[in-house]
């Protein structure tokens, strides 16, 4: 069996990364959470995510801060999305990473297939696990 996808999930409300989280895992992608800005930068420099979702507003260090960081990244920039309550917001910060707005939270499944359907990381039917 071939290792599962990984995707970071950046967003301090547990509702929400919990939605996520339910979401990837119907199409066969692992999460990890990080609640807040810092622990997302040390969870990025310590490991390797197939996808990375980042909501803009966090505790301690806004989501916009950390998006600036990551468009200076070229190998991590094609691999995120923005999900967030302020869509209107977020087109002002970046135009290279898409965004999802929660109310439409359901478009992320195929933005995330997407990704890794462009790295040829999809999940093949004998990888998925029952969870």
């Amino acid at each position: 069996m071939s290792k599962l996808p990984v995707a970071l999930i950046i967003e301090d409300e547990p509702f929400w990364s919990g939605v996520m989280a339910r979401l990837l895992r119907q199409i066969g992608v692992d999460s990890q959470v990080a609640s807040d800005a810092g622990r997302a930068r040390e969870l990025l420099r310590d490991g390797f995510f197939d996808v990375v979702l980042i909501d803009l507003v966090l505790p301690g260090q806004e989501g916009t801060d950390l998006i600036n960081e990551i468009q200076r990244d070229r190998s991590l920039v094609n691999r995120c999305l923005i999900v967030t309550s302020h869509e209107h917001v977020a087109s002002y910060f970046s135009e290279e990473i898409p965004i999802i707005d929660k109310n439409r939270i359901q478009e992320l499944i195929p933005q995330v297939m997407r990704i890794l359907g462009d790295r040829g990381d999809l999940p093949q039917p004998g990888d998925l696990t029952a969870n």
